[in-house]
């Protein structure tokens, strides 16, 4: 039975058992005034001795009181229940980005258009060669929306890479243009990047790219895991899949997923050098 029919039932079955309470309720109230009220009822109840007046509404409040604090319990334990179940629900879900880099940003954008506070607008991009990342986010710059943003972007070596058995030889020409780009994107908006307080940081890590992906300051992550190639030679490029973990996902699962997507950026920035120092092609 999956969660969401296992909520239904109780709440289904707990309405059932409110309802009874209720009228169980009704009925402690009206039964004991209306056997009192009643002449014949009111005469026999006081010839075997069994109530008077305030016996009856003695009674009558103690047995409400009874219901009333099992309604209330009732309710507590159902309420428990069902925040258990929704948040194992949330847990299991996982919402899963196929398509690659480019529906992962399409994804991103839209969350980063709807961040306000100044302290969530901080981006973490752990990325191979940012040959897809640097040209989406360089658009979004491009557009000149966005403000107040810090900008943190990793991509391999191309010292590691050259050095490397199992990542593609061609990919460090590449990343030496591809930071050639950012930096002469900097010094060429020097003045819209300063204007509107946005920081663009680029490093160079030498180390495993097991994990990469992309974090957000509110606390949503986009996590994939690197892919061999069919031969299992090198790596193969940026992943086809990408698994957002949604900022509102408070769960274990989701913990464990930000704490190992944090683990692989702390190793990249220990492992990492500032490409700046380069001249400028």
């Amino acid at each position: 039975m999956s969660n969401t029919t296992l909520r239904t039932v109780i709440i289904e079955k707990s309405k059932s058992i409110i309802d009874w309470l209720r009228t169980a309720i009704v009925w402690i109230m009206v039964i004991p005034i209306a056997l009192w009220i009643i002449p014949i009822t009111r005469s026999y109840l006081i010839t075997i001795a069994a109530f008077d007046k305030d016996t009856v509404f003695a009674v009558q409040t103690l047995a409400l009181a009874v219901v009333l604090a099992s309604y209330a319990q009732l309710s507590q334990s159902i309420k428990r229940v069902v925040d258990k179940i929704d948040t194992e629900k949330i847990d299991n879900q996982g919402v899963l980005i196929e398509g690659g880099v480019h529906k992962m940003h399409e994804r991103m954008a839209q969350l980063t258009n709807s961040i306000d506070k100044k302290s969530e607008k901080r981006i973490f991009v752990l990325g191979l060669n940012l040959g897809m990342s640097w040209p989406l986010i360089k658009g979004w710059l491009l557009d000149k929306k966005y403000q107040d943003w810090e900008i943190y972007l990793y991509c391999l070596a191309p010292s590691y890479v050259n050095q490397s058995d199992f990542l593609d030889k061609k990919w460090s020409a590449f990343i030496n243009a591809q930071t050639d780009d950012i930096l002469e994107f900097k010094e060429a908006n020097k003045q819209f990047l300063l204007d509107n307080r946005i920081s663009i940081t680029i490093r160079h890590y030498s180390s495993i790219p097991g994990i990469h992906g992309f974090k957000l300051g509110n606390g949503d992550n986009f996590i994939a895991a690197s892919q061999w190639t069919k031969g299992g030679a090198v790596l193969d490029g940026p992943a086809i899949y990408y698994e957002q973990i949604l900022a509102a996902n408070t769960s274990k699962r989701a913990t464990f997923y930000r704490q190992l997507l944090q683990n692989w950026i702390d190793k990249a920035e220990a492992n990492s050098i500032d490409p700046s120092v380069r001249q400028i092609k």
